[in-house]
């Protein structure tokens, strides 16, 4: 049974429970690849996606993934409205607000980013701004991959971060890019506007040479998705609907002790039963894996 008795629980318990995601950064690798939070929008006819990209035709692609729930705009998000440069690599998903620098580590040359096709001229609008006409009050999940330029875009989100929930951002832990903030940044920066940081999500790397390549312990770790929760004192005082909205998204980033926390917090100010259902069902899947 898996998470399947836990869902059918939840819909029981909130028939209408909408999710609203800000994806920056939401070029897919693969147009049947479906992002994490995409399940969370089952819930409610209403949760929607305010989605951005750069590229036109990332856009159009991102449309088609999202369907009639997403609103896609193609912008250049930042901190303010400014004029920038924006450096086009030869791989797009590496294109960036930041000059791409070749990478020596552990004897594996990192091309992909440091292959300029070419440099432009872009006008840079903050995510505040950005999204002041499509009538947002709460976000549920800020997704933010930008290519080293995450920090940039939660500065330009001060409004957002007030009335957000999570936040999953990929960090560098090594400079990819000129003088592009790290994951340390990223974390004194959101520490100091209530978010702490919870977990790694997919802790990623360059692939080793052809050699070493079955040697997965060699793989330099150099950047991973990070989230972002509310800091305990705002945790508490969350609506007890937020706090079943945070706690499926937790679960959807294999964050379960959030998940499991949260759901008791829940079921002691609604009266529910979610969270010993949750527990058994983290079982079944254990039980799954196990077989």
């Amino acid at each position: 049974m898996g998470m399947e008795a836990f869902s059918i629980a939840v819909r029981a318990q909130a028939p209408d429970l909408p999710f609203t995601v800000i994806d920056v950064g939401a070029r897919l690798i693969e147009e049947s690849i479906e992002e994490y939070y995409r399940p969370l929008l089952s819930y409610s006819d209403n949760s929607r996606v305010i989605a951005f990209d750069v590229d036109e035709e990332a856009c159009a692609q991102i449309q088609r993934a999202q369907g009639d729930k997403a609103t896609v705009i193609s912008a250049v998000l930042g901190r303010k409205r400014e004029t920038r440069t924006f450096y086009t690599t030869h791989c797009r998903l590496s294109s960036s607000l930041y000059k791409p620098q070749p990478l020596l580590n552990s004897g594996v040359e990192h091309t992909f980013a440091s292959d300029v096709d070419y440099t432009s001229q872009v006008e840079t609008v903050s995510l505040d701004e950005a999204i002041s006409g499509q009538g947002i009050t709460n976000v549920s999940l800020l997704k933010i991959d930008v290519q080293g330029a995450e920090l940039d875009v939660l500065e330009g989100s001060q409004d957002v971060l007030q009335k957000t929930l999570m936040i999953v951002a990929e960090v560098e832990f090594q400079a990819l890019y000129e003088n592009q903030p790290l994951f340390g940044d990223v974390c004194e920066y959101l520490a100091g506007v209530g978010f702490h940081f919870h977990r790694f999500f997919k802790m990623l790397g360059m692939c080793p040479p052809y050699e070493l390549a079955s040697k997965n312990g060699l793989l330099a770790q150099l950047w991973s998705d990070a989230v972002f929760v509310p800091s305990g004192s705002r945790l508490i005082s969350m609506s007890p609907e937020d706090k079943l909205r945070l706690a499926l998204m937790a679960n959807q980033y294999d964050v379960f002790d959030l998940c499991s926390e949260l759901l008791r917090m829940y079921d002691r100010e609604t009266g529910s039963s979610l969270h010993p259902i949750y527990l058994r069902s983290l079982k079944d899947i254990d039980g799954e894996i196990d077989g």
